[in-house]
């Protein structure tokens, strides 16, 4: 015979049905000829799993063969002796086939038909004509066609009951590694913003020495620059005033061997200028001879001159030699121009080295045209 699967698992249904099935309410011993009855109890009693809905409280069965469907009062006043099956709330779908042909047909197509989600409120029991209601009596080679029962309501609600708690603690597991994942994202998100706070802190801490050892030389190149200009300054400033220095002490030095010829000179009583800006000028001369030509020793300029004028003219002692002549020269000229238009020469006298004779001299201005 041809192996099916579908075959095997409604087999294996049956024979679990039978094991598994409450303890029997009332029982009896089994005859001389193994006749027994079974009375299957507290379920749905079909024919097939798309019939029309049969209100049967009971299916009787003896040597598995049909003998009563209908009222389970019934069945209990006329099978006393027989096993009690309890089908906890299943729906029994019972048909009888003729041989193993039709058993592995039936049951084929019955399993087929009943959805996965409602298989395991069905038990299925298959008869032959001989009353066979085993796997082994039925098909004769040793096949299984068997399908174990699925849970009863009570152990689905159960296992649903688990199911979801599986599902929550698996949905708390989720919930748990993602709020750690979330806990660590945010840790290295802090552990970055760290970071980068402190490499942002250690820039801007490097930016600002920088800035301040800038400053710092630019100070120190500055203030070495200003005392180096300052020293300069300060030496310049030191070399001047030692030089006014010196040269205030040679002219105090000079001054005391200044001699002073105080000059009066004037034009003749009568004589004018007509108007005309003029300017004196005397000339101390030396000469050491009469034939030897004149030098000049000091001059003497008087502005604005108009008739009369009262003049100084000096000289070092050192230049004073008695064995030398000495004269001085007045001309008056016109302003700018080098025409002379009054002069006069005043001898001057030197017997002692060192000085001279007059100190006091008065010279009247002659005309020179």
């Amino acid at each position: 015979m041809k192996f099916n699967p579908l075959s095997l698992i409604g087999s294996i249904l049956l024979f679990f049905l039978f094991s598994c099935t409450s303890a029997k309410q009332e029982s009896t011993e089994v005859n001389a000829n193994d006749n027994t009855l079974q009375i299957y109890q507290n379920g749905q009693i079909r024919d097939q799993y798309k019939s029309e809905q049969i209100d049967r409280e009971c299916l009787v069965l003896e040597d598995g063969r049909t003998v009563f469907k209908g009222e389970l009062e019934y069945a209990n006043t006329h099978y006393k002796d027989a096993e009690i099956v309890d089908l906890k709330g299943r729906t029994l779908i019972q048909s009888e086939n003729n041989g193993p042909s039709d058993f592995s047909q039936n049951i084929d197509e019955q399993i087929t038909e009943i959805p996965l989600q409602e298989r395991a409120n069905f038990a299925l029991i298959y008869t032959d004509d001989q009353g066979a209601n085993t796997v082994e009596q039925i098909t004769k080679d040793g096949a299984v066609h068997y399908q174990k029962p699925g849970p009863s309501p009570e152990e689905l609600a159960v296992q649903k009951a688990q199911e979801e708690e599986d599902e929550k603690i698996a949905a708390a597991n989720t919930a748990a590694k993602l709020a750690a994942k979330t806990a660590a994202a945010a840790a290295a998100a802090i552990v970055a913003a760290d970071t980068k706070a402190a490499e942002d802190a250690k820039i801007a801490a490097d930016t600002k020495a920088a800035e301040d050892a800038k400053i710092a030389a630019d100070a120190k190149d500055a203030e070495e620059a200003k005392l180096a200009a300052d020293a300069k300054a300060a030496e310049e400033a030191k070399l001047a005033a030692d030089a006014k220095a010196a040269e205030e002490a040679m002219n105090k030095a000079n001054m005391r061997n200044i001699i002073t010829i105080n000059c009066k000179s004037s034009l003749p009583e009568g004589s004018t200028l007509e108007g005309k800006k003029a300017l004196l000028h005397a000339t101390l001369f030396v000469k050491k001879s009469k034939e030897d030509t004149a030098v000049i020793v000091s001059t003497r300029d008087v502005d604005d001159f108009t008739t009369s004028s009262e003049f100084t003219i000096e000289y070092h002692h050192k230049q004073a030699n008695k064995k030398s002549i000495y004269y001085v020269e007045i001309e008056v000229k016109e302003l700018n121009k080098d025409n002379v238009l009054f002069s006069a020469t005043v001898p001057v006298t030197c017997t002692e080295s060192g000085k001279f004779d007059q100190t006091d001299i008065e010279a009247i201005l002659e005309p020179t045209i």
